[in-house]
């Protein structure tokens, strides 16, 4: 008898976990002032500095011997370097999507009659509103 309450209790403890979890959302926690402006430093950060202040705090933290520190520090620079170039990519990449999409809106709306225009712009602020509208929901 002991057995199965306790099987019971398991079960419910696990019931009750995962419908918490289920009701947070899955979305990740709005960034803090504190965590927006430390990720300002860092994008203004040199990948090696980057390296280094990651090294510093992995040898600080897990106690790092002089051998490990060396090793560690290769590899942090390296892949500081490795995300620096994605980072840029990134930048670039982003930079052709926004002429693209600029060039097929503008496109678009030559094709389209003073009307049709403008309740195409009163549609597209309407999402935009509502857009802003979700992100204030989500505080």
């Amino acid at each position: 008898m002991k057995k199965i309450a306790l099987l019971f209790g398991i079960v419910i403890a696990l019931g009750v976990g995962n419908t918490t979890y289920a009701q947070k959302g899955g979305k990740p926690p709005k960034k803090t002032e504190k965590t927006e402006k430390s990720d300002k430093d860092e994008k203004k950060m040199t990948p090696e500095e980057r390296a280094a202040k990651r090294t510093e705090s992995m040898k600080t933290e897990l106690g790092l011997s002089e051998q490990q520190t060396n090793e560690v520090a290769a590899l942090n620079l390296k892949h500081a370097q490795e995300m620096e170039a994605l980072r840029k990519e990134m930048e670039a990449l982003k930079a052709e999507m926004k002429k693209k999409k600029d060039a097929h809106k503008t496109a678009i709306k030559a094709v389209l009659t003073d009307e049709q225009r403008k309740l195409l712009e009163q549609k597209e602020q309407e999402h935009k509103e509502n857009k802003e509208g979700e992100e204030e929901l989500d505080d």
